[in-house]
């Protein structure tokens, strides 16, 4: 948990490329109510013990023994060595250091302001007969840096910014779909993708599920961290869509703060408006393309405000 205040400063642990090698930094500060000098580190199935608080350390993670994909997270117990007290318990996000078959494509365009510049991978998934680039993260543009307005700039996931570079952002249909403007930008409108991307239409989500196979076999579209998925052939395609949730607008069933169903479920976006039945009724709801353990993946009307993810595809 990068940030942890821990009484004497702040724990850091991260994950980062060096060519293509991902190694771990590591820095646990002291804590003045724990009378020991040591403590240990749990990292996937490897075990490292008589490590020193205030020390900073990097970690080779092949020199662990540690085999993990790109766009994943790795479970992680840091421990008291003298008291065994766990200090902290989370997941360690994996970046991705093997980009073959990656164009890069960078956010923002020069006169695009974004929070945090972002290289994005934009890949042909490997699907036989397929052929159109999709952008493999989920998108976390906004336009402000100071200071968010859900409803234009998006959420992360428990009002969490560190999430939004891990997860994406959880937009509303309005701000996925709607303007995109910066100081340098005069009268042009788009979405949160970069240019030459868009958010994805219901038929082009459509094209990439039939071609993965079908509903039945949309496993070859996710993560194999998918907790429903483990020991199956998942993300034969590169896809890697994980789980990670949405956020429930009021009256929804929801978790705390509105956001729900993480690992359990995801939603995104569509550009794709739901007409109403009746032409002179208003236009609540757009398409989303919902993953779940209960019924693996389809289509649902979703009411504009809630937060989805997005997926974009070149135009």
């Amino acid at each position: 948990y990068d940030g942890l205040n821990l009484g004497s400063g702040l724990a850091d642990i991260n994950a980062a490329c060096d060519g293509d090698q991902v190694f771990i930094n590591l820095l646990i500060p002291s804590n003045e109510d724990l009378d020991s000098d040591k403590f240990s580190l749990k990292l996937g199935d490897a075990s490292l013990a008589d490590l020193d608080y205030d020390f900073p350390y990097t970690f080779v993670l092949d020199e662990l023994g540690i085999s993990v994909e790109g766009n994943t997270e790795l479970p992680y117990i840091v421990e008291d060595q003298l008291t065994g007290s766990e200090i902290i318990v989370g997941l360690l996000f994996m970046p991705d250091c093997n980009r073959e078959g990656c164009n890069d494509i960078l956010d923002p365009n020069a006169d695009l302001p974004t929070y945090g510049d972002r290289t994005y991978c934009s890949f042909i998934p490997d699907i036989v007969g397929y052929n159109k680039n999709w952008i493999k993260e989920n998108m976390y543009y906004t336009s402000n840096t100071n200071g968010f307005d859900p409803l234009v700039d998006g959420r992360c996931w428990q009002d969490n910014e560190d999430n939004c570079s891990i997860m994406g952002r959880l937009y509303t249909w309005q701000a996925a779909t709607g303007r995109r403007r910066g100081p340098l930008v005069n009268n042009w409108t788009g979405d949160v993708c970069p240019r030459g991307y868009h958010v994805a239409t219901l038929a082009e989500w459509e094209s990439l599920i039939d071609a993965a196979g079908g509903v039945g076999n949309y496993a070859s579209l996710m993560s194999e961290s998918t907790p429903w998925l483990e020991g199956s052939s998942a993300n034969s395609s590169g896809m890697g869509i994980f789980p990670y949730g949405w956020y429930s607008t009021p009256g929804d069933n929801a978790d705390v703060n509105g956001y729900s169903d993480f690992g359990d479920k995801v939603l995104f976006w569509t550009s794709s408006p739901a007409l109403p039945l009746n032409a002179d009724d208003p236009e609540t709801d757009a398409y989303a393309i919902e993953f779940s353990e209960e019924f693996g993946v389809k289509v649902v009307k979703a009411v504009k405000e809630v937060g989805a993810y997005c997926k974009c595809i070149e135009d």
